[in-house]
């Protein structure tokens, strides 16, 4: 399908059948506002095999709802049963984003107050409900209490790494990259093309992050931690000294703002500046962390239910999705990174009473969740 124009519910509608009518099937529509249903409705449907043909649905324009995202969804589905799938399989669907329809959410004011107190080498901000600790020295956020349970079990940090896909060690694309100048991966052959080998060449895996300054301080009702930091590819403690003399070192000279408010939110305005040299691809760009092993179920707005990746996301619908970390795992014969979720709005991460924590941004992302480490 293609939309023409959401506001007169045109469509054009091509059935790419090679010898069956598209009133062979039961086509029906569905407009929704994320989760929710607003309307539906059958759409009779008479279009010749390989045909195409604009038909319009009678789309109610609702009142918008701010914060809603607004969304036609077309469905086929078998009308009989068939000796390959029984009837209401579906057996085709498109989904039209409704972006005009949609208004910004309102932003709600937050009360409460934030405390700020040093002890041990530790900034412990505090609010009703929730105390967060960062490292006085590294400025990593290192625990997050909400509720009297604790949510992290090991600090949030930059993240370039995953472990390898098959395309990534059998050479599929490595050509381009060029081949790996390095001690112990440049060996003559198709070897030194693979693409992974160009990432342990270059420290992805091995990679340190030098506090450089970390402060905290309160600012109006809430707090302010600042921190930056190098993270150097494959280093060494010495690395650092050298850096700041003036010698050019691989890695990232990154920058965190943490604004924490009286309700608890934690923002995060971060960034990253590549350093020296750096491989053709980086495997991943974002932040990583360890959640307490109880924040198993999985929550999100994003493409769904199944994995999706940035090359093959849009035959995932986008709506919200349950699960939980464990059916997230795909058993691929050989082992690699798997579950990434994309276009993702938001995703929560709780436990069996529904306590844990929420993770949004200013556009969407991509999210894993896994029950092992990236090592293992």
């Amino acid at each position: 399908c293609r939309l023409l124009d959401a506001d007169q519910g045109t469509v054009e509608v091509w059935n790419r059948s090679r010898f069956l009518n598209a009133s062979h099937y039961v086509t029906t529509w569905t407009l929704t506002a994320d989760a929710d249903v607003v309307a539906f409705g059958e759409l009779p449907l008479d279009v010749a095999p390989m045909g195409r043909k604009i038909v319009r649905i009678r789309l109610p324009h609702p009142q918008a709802v701010p914060g809603k995202e607004y969304r036609l969804t077309v469905s086929s589905v078998l009308a009989e049963d068939e000796m390959w799938a029984p009837k209401g399989y579906e057996v085709s669907w498109d989904q039209f984003e409704l972006k005009a329809w949609n208004i910004p959410g309102v932003h709600q004011a937050v009360s409460g107050k934030v405390g700020l107190s040093e002890k041990n080498d530790s900034y412990v901000i505090s609010g009703e409900g929730f105390s967060y600790t960062f490292s006085a020295v590294t400025g990593e956020l290192v625990s997050a209490v909400v509720r009297g349970k604790e949510m992290m079990a090991r600090p949030l940090k930059l993240n370039v790494w995953r472990a390898p896909i098959a395309n990534e060690v059998d050479g599929w694309g490595g050509s381009s990259a060029g081949r790996v100048n390095a001690p112990g991966y440049s060996a003559v052959g198709h070897t030194s093309q693979i693409l992974a080998a160009h990432y342990y060449a270059a420290g992805l895996d091995r990679m340190a992050s030098h506090p450089i300054q970390v402060t905290a301080r309160e600012a109006g009702d809430g707090v302010v931690v600042e921190v930056r930091t190098l993270a150097l590819l494959g280093s060494e403690e010495k690395q650092l000294d050298a850096y700041i003399s003036g010698r050019s070192y691989s890695g990232f000279e990154e920058a965190y703002r943490w604004t924490v408010a009286g309700d608890g939110t934690l923002t995060l305005h971060h960034k990253v500046n590549p350093q020296g040299t750096m491989p053709a691809w980086l495997p991943r760009l974002g932040l990583t962390l360890m959640l307490d092993k109880s924040l198993k179920q999985v929550e999100w707005h994003g493409r769904g239910p199944q994995a999706s990746y940035p090359d093959r996301k849009s035959g995932y619908r986008l709506g919200i999705w349950h699960t939980d970390v464990a059916s997230m795992y795909e058993p691929y014969l050989m082992p690699q990174d798997y579950g990434l979720r994309t276009d993702t709005r938001w995703v929560r991460m709780t436990d069996a009473f529904g306590c844990g924590l929420e993770f949004s941004m200013d556009q969407p992302f991509a999210f894993n969740a896994y029950d092992c480490t990236t090592d293992n």
